[in-house]
């Protein structure tokens, strides 16, 4: 999918500005949907396993940044839309 230069803004803005349970939520529900976990993350971006475990423990305040959760999208082939939910 193509965006605008505004529409990414405004996704940017929504992500920015969303519960960050439900970001965990939703990324639960999109490891599930497309088949990645926690050990794939890692395995493919290099990232530390505490940075990405604590994108899935509902008690942290910790989601991934948009860019990451950019980078999660295109490698697993979802939309961003997703996580927005």
């Amino acid at each position: 999918m193509k965006y605008s230069e505004k529409e990414i803004l405004g996704l940017i803005e929504r992500y920015n500005s969303m519960n960050r349970k439900n970001i965990t939520i939703n990324l639960s529900t999109v490891y599930k949907t497309h088949g990645f976990k926690n050990k794939d993350i890692i395995r493919d971006f290099g990232y530390t396993p505490y940075k990405v475990n604590s994108w899935s423990a509902l008690s942290s305040p910790n989601v991934p940044t948009f860019e990451d959760a950019i980078r999660l999208a295109v490698k697993y082939s979802f939309s961003i839309e997703e996580l927005l939910k």
